[in-house]
């Protein structure tokens, strides 16, 4: 996250940094200048009795200034309220110790506001909790517990028991920063995402410049086409279906870091005929470990096989997850053609 410039600064010339010499009157109510009973000219706030520019206001104790807010103990305001201890105030309201307003949800004892901020020890995402450390989405910073974002020295181990992962931009974010794709059967139809603007088929596969139809999920949308009465090998060969996935780390490799299950959270159609899909590092393109979707609740990494379909292949072990390279989504063919609209938005990976 960017630091904002200082506030003040030595004038080393008249009018330097919006400093204020002794010969200037400073009308109140305008900017720099003495409030008038609280309030300002139209366009400020009053802050400390001052008034200052919206979104350029002083950190609290140990706070933080965002985009149009404060955090910090007893911290200062967002857009159109205030602050409690410890809390963050997003689009109005008033947040208690440690809570989080995010479009006029109340959430205590730590939470998640969007793209940036985890209170000590939860996460919030779509007004569900998870305690035991948190997930700062999009690079952003940890409470208590949790578990550090991309930057400024790239992944760490667990810091709970779970680790949240998101998307920004088509790539990961979390204990994963790889890049997503999409990919499909020969007789499937893709129409989003592109590859800067071209279709994405099963022979041009698209490795760069993939674009996504969402900044912060991996949709796609497309066509699988019926399976015949009696399908054969070639059937389920050319006609698959789609998949949407993402690398576990860039450049593409194993993940590293070992986990006992997965929460994978999707949104649109279908809502079944769902696999969870990942791969190993190091086999064949086509020898991936499955299991059907449970977008409600965790998947114990050895449900997954390499014959999800009927349990006869070989299971995924706990030996085998540091070795993972991606995870993804299939929207498995049927007897019936299938429209696709669907997007991953989450993963979680639970120690």
């Amino acid at each position: 996250m960017k630091s904002l410039a200082p506030l003040s600064c030595m004038v080393v010339a008249v009018g330097a940094c919006g400093a204020r010499t002794s010969m200037e009157t400073c009308a109140e109510g305008a900017e720099q200048c003495p409030c008038i009973a609280g309030a300002c000219n139209p366009g400020l706030v009053c802050v400390d009795d001052v008034c200052r520019v919206p979104g350029i206001l002083p950190a609290g104790s140990g706070g933080t200034v965002g985009s149009g807010g404060v955090v910090g103990s007893g911290g200062q305001v967002g857009s159109g309220g205030y602050v409690g201890s410890g809390g963050v105030m997003v689009s109005g309201g008033i947040v208690g110790s440690g809570g989080v307003v995010v479009s006029g949800g109340i959430f205590s004892s730590g939470g998640y506001a969007g793209g940036g901020r985890v209170g000590s020890g939860g996460v919030v995402v779509s007004g569900g909790i998870f305690s035991s450390g948190g997930y700062a989405g999009g690079g952003g910073r940890v409470g208590t517990g949790g578990v550090t974002g991309m930057s400024g020295g790239g992944r760490s181990g667990f810091g709970g028991s779970t680790a949240f992962v998101t998307f920004m931009n088509g790539q990961a974010t979390g204990l994963m920063d790889g890049w997503g794709w999409a990919s499909l059967g020969v007789k499937d139809s893709l129409y989003s995402p592109t590859c800067a603007g071209q279709p994405i088929t099963s022979t041009t596969p698209c490795t760069t410049m993939t674009t996504w139809s969402s900044n912060n999920e991996l949709c796609v949308t497309g066509m699988i086409p019926a399976l015949p009465p009696s399908p054969t090998t070639t059937d389920y060969n050319d006609n698959w279906g789609i998949m949407v996935a993402a690398n576990c780390v860039d450049p593409p490799g194993p993940i590293g870091i070992s986990f006992r299950s997965l929460w994978i959270q999707t949104n649109g159609s279908p809502t079944s005929g769902l696999r969870a899909v990942v791969h190993r590092w190091g086999d064949p393109d086509k020898t991936n470990y499955c299991t059907p979707l449970t977008s409600n609740g965790p998947m114990a990494v050895t449900a997954f096989n390499t014959s999800c379909w009927d349990g006869t292949g070989t299971p995924l072990t706990l030996a085998d997850v540091p070795n993972l390279d991606w995870i993804g989504v299939q929207v498995v063919s049927g007897p019936s053609a299938i429209k696709v609209n669907l997007c991953l938005n989450a993963i979680f990976l639970i120690q």
